[in-house]
């Protein structure tokens, strides 16, 4: 009895002993203090490894031991940073902040904080890059070296455009990310990854590779499914005084990991395109080795041609809205669904004088003055649901589009009369697509399913004179694959047919079957790509029937963790362009006419590329430099005709080939103790082509150099923002003459400065164009802006085209014809701008 309560109480004394003492903390970046994800906590005794964490996407951590004993320290490391250690003594809480750190790692160069790289994944920290002046994401990817952000939205690494955008891993738009750049705001946003050889299918990776670019952006921890409302209300105020309009927008966001939400409306008149916002700006997995080409169409309404910054030659009544939301199920489907619609009313009045060299005696001129206003409605219905495991991958989309453009368009003629012309081109568009792919022990198969129709009551009026083109269309694609990888080959193969049926005169189809291999060896640093497509294609109509061949190949190299070199060939044969040979003669519009002798066409297309690419990221040194050659053969020819200002197209049979060599090279440096990004862009492309008129052929020849430079200097007291084009183009029709070199240019400065929570800016941007029929134009555009922030508001006025402009001319080369094109610009005009965040 005595032996058992001596040991109960030993028991008893040896619970506090054995109780579990938790530490925690957190681990932060020393600059920034955002928080690391994924960096790991050691617990060290005696200089050895007892315990370890990894931290939470907050940076925090837990560790429970059983006691802790004197001289225990805690070490805290993060990749691209030096490591922390303490000693942990009566701690129970701990802060690490990492201070960055550069290092080598095998081949892999490694910058934590501004940039770091790790085999194809380039990350860049935006807070490094953002400031106060900045908005958006998209104001903030524009800083970035190596990526670039186009007029339109598009964004594009080292030169090449990038095939997929998400946030936290999720594409809330479906390749409409404009919506998530111009909305999502700069202070929330932690880090931008790039990854190349994207490929998004998890139970093709390690068995496909590909060349595509995707980008993801993540979001600092606190901003992760906060809901952001923003309203942006809006005032311009034009000449004279009393032309004053109201607009803005407001949009809501929520963007997490597992949820993600985008509502926004908006109405505009100062120039800007609202349909941007919708463009779909990357494309999907691809449901078809046959490209659907849509309905074909005999008209063409009026759009906007603006060869230097739209905004300044739109004159526009805009509204659009967009809904669009995304989230994932428990068993990890994602379930998507987009809608949006758009109307608008497009104003533009051009002038335009165009010289054709068709024969020796003489030129050949036309001249015409043209108003001309768009009315556009677009309404899209996007559903979507997608499933994406390591063992499969299944997608189904259903699209709903329906539009109406109706174009009126006024043309002075010679005795100063006006013509009417209105093109109205209603289109209802519904397609569904099916993607399953299922992996088994040994292979993996797939199947893929396209099925568009499409409907298009078109009409053209000339004063009076009207008539109507219906169009309607069925257009499906089947394929089956299998795909098996063994060791490092992998082989594929695909089995597939598709079809089209075209009522516009009378009824046209075509169907087809093809067969189309892969081949694929990745090994260390080389893959080797061999692809193909051998297609069978018949139109029972025409009484024609094709065999078109697509063999490709590709090559891969990597040198080193720097270095990337790449080759691809291409032979491809196809066969139809329904416009070419479907009508025996239309109108196009006032006065162009076709007419088709009704030969299907045959093209036979050779191209090939070599490109190197050279990234260092330690360095924020980025170039990609390519070659490219492509020749084009076809039977049929287009012979055009000019008479009394009347054009007249012959779309005969006639063998002619045409070629295009290029070469460029883009160039990105980013200094990060200067705030300073530099690119320099250079271009040349050769063209020699042949045009048909009155049955004599001509071949000309166009050469043209293109240098783009850029700097953006921003530190937290100014910014300077540069960019320029300089072009040289030369054009020579062999038989007939040989055209001036014209030169033309365009620069632009952005200078701000920046006091306390106000910035001042102004904008010059200067023109240089050498005109065909007169001296050179060069004109200069003023903006300035001011812009005063505060923590949930801000105020922005802009002051545009302070020196009233109004008219910019150009004159381009364009095969055998010289064409001088004269537009009207906006007056000068203040925006009142107000931005509200809560």
């Amino acid at each position: 009895m005595r032996f058992i309560v001596i040991l109960c109480f030993v028991v008893l004394c040896a619970f506090p002993a054995s109780a579990q003492v938790a530490i925690r903390g957190v681990v932060t970046d020393s600059v920034s203090n955002v928080p690391l994800e994924m960096a790991t906590v050691t617990l060290l005794r005696n200089s050895k490894p007892i315990l370890f964490a990894r931290t939470d996407a907050q940076g925090r951590f837990t560790l429970s031991l059983k006691g802790i004993q004197k001289g225990d320290k805690l070490s805290a490391s993060y990749l691209g940073y030096a490591k922390a250690a303490v000693t942990l003594d009566d701690r129970r809480s701990v802060v690490f902040r990492l201070r960055p750190e550069n290092f080598t790692l095998k081949e892999v160069t490694i910058r934590a904080g501004r940039i770091y790289g790790k085999q194809d994944t380039i990350s860049y920290d935006l807070s490094r890059f953002a400031d106060n002046r900045d908005n958006n994401l998209k104001d903030v990817l524009r800083k970035l070296p190596g990526v670039d952000v186009d007029k339109d939205g598009t964004i594009s690494y080292n030169g090449k455009a990038i095939n997929r955008f998400t946030v936290e891993g999720l594409d809330l738009t479906g390749g409409r990310y404009n919506l998530i750049n111009e909305n999502l705001k700069a202070k929330d946003v932690a880090t931008a990854e790039i990854i190349e050889h994207d490929q998004p299918i998890k139970a093709l990776q390690k068995k496909i590779t590909t060349d595509n670019v995707a980008m993801n952006v993540k979001l600092k921890p606190e901003a992760r499914d906060k809901w952001i409302f923003t309203l942006s209300p809006l005032l311009k105020v034009g000449t004279p005084i009393d032309n004053f309009n109201v607009g803005g927008r407001f949009n809501a966001l929520q963007i997490g990991k597992k949820q993600q939400s985008l509502y926004g409306v908006e109405a505009d008149r100062t120039g800007r395109d609202l349909s941007l916002s919708n463009k779909q700006l990357t494309s999907d997995m691809g449901t078809s080795l046959e490209p659907d080409t849509g309905l074909p169409q005999c008209y063409d309404t009026p759009a906007l041609a603006a060869p230097i910054d739209a905004e300044r030659l739109r004159f526009n009544t805009s509204q659009s809205w967009n809904v669009n939301k995304t989230f994932k199920t428990k068993d990890e489907k994602e379930i998507k669904w987009m809608a949006g619609y758009m109307h608008s009313s497009t104003r533009q009045s051009t002038t335009n004088c165009s010289r054709y060299y068709l024969n020796t005696d003489k030129q050949t001129e036309t001249t015409q003055s043209k108003d001309f206003r768009l009315l556009e409605d677009r309404l899209f219905l996007n559903l979507n649901s997608e499933i994406n495991t390591d063992k499969s991958y299944g997608s189904e989309s259903f699209l709903l589009e329906a539009s109406q453009s109706d174009g009126h368009s006024d043309y002075q003629k010679a005795n100063d009369s006006f013509l009417h012309e209105r093109i109205k081109i209603p289109l209802i568009n519904i397609s569904n697509q099916f993607y399953k792919l299922m992996t088994y022990e040994h292979y993996t198969l797939s199947v893929r399913s396209l099925l568009r129709f499409a409907h298009s009551p078109s009409s053209l009026n000339v004063d009076g004179d009207k008539e109507t083109r219906t169009a309607n269309g069925w257009y499906t694609d089947n394929s089956l694959t299998w795909l098996n990888k063994l060791g490092f080959f992998t082989q594929s193969y695909s089995v597939g047919v598709n079809a089209e049926d075209v009522s516009l005169h009378g009824g046209n189809q075509f169907f087809s079957c093809y067969f189309s291999p892969y081949w694929e060896y990745k090994r260390s640093s080389l893959t080797a790509r061999i692809g193909g497509m051998m297609q069978w294609k018949r139109f029972p109509e025409q009484g024609n029937s094709f065999i078109d061949t697509c063999p490709w190949l590709s090559l891969n190299m990597k040198s080193g963790y720097h270095h990337e070199y790449s080759f691809y060939g291409q032979y491809r044969e196809s066969a139809g362009d329904w416009m070419s040979f479907l009508l025996p003669a239309y109108r196009k519009d006032y006065r162009t006419m076709f007419i088709s002798d009704g030969v299907v066409p045959r093209t036979k297309i050779l191209f090939a590329k070599v490109e190197h690419t050279y990234k260092r990221p330690l360095n924020e040194f980025f170039w990609n430099s390519s070659a490219s050659f492509q020749q084009i053969g076809q039977n049929v020819m287009t012979d055009m005709q000019i008479n009394g200002g009347q054009y007249l197209y012959h779309v005969t049979q006639q063998n002619n080939h045409s070629r295009m060599t290029q070469a460029s090279s883009i160039l990105s440096k980013g200094f990060f103790n200067l705030h300073l990004k530099t690119k320099l862009a250079a271009k040349y492309c050769l063209t020699d082509a042949v045009q048909s008129s009155e049955g004599t052929l001509l071949n000309y020849q166009n050469r043209q150099i293109i240098v783009e430079p850029q700097l953006i200097f921003s530190p937290s007291w100014a910014e300077v923002d540069y960019s320029g084009t300089f072009a040289w183009t030369k054009s020579r029709v062999k038989q007939v003459s040989s055209l001036a070199t014209l030169f033309d240019c365009s620069q632009r400065l952005m200078l701000t400065r920046t006091i306390g929570a106000v910035d001042i800016s102004v904008l010059a941007v200067h023109y240089h164009n050498e005109l065909q029929l007169s001296p050179a134009a060069n004109m200069l555009i003023m903006d300035a802006s001011l812009v005063w922030r505060t923590r949930k508001v801000r105020f922005e006025v802009n002051a545009r085209n302070l020196f009233n402009k109004q008219r910019y001319e150009r004159t381009t080369y364009s095969g055998v014809s010289s064409l001088t094109d004269s537009y009207i610009l906006r007056p000068r005009e203040v925006l009142f701008k107000m931005q509200f965040t809560f």
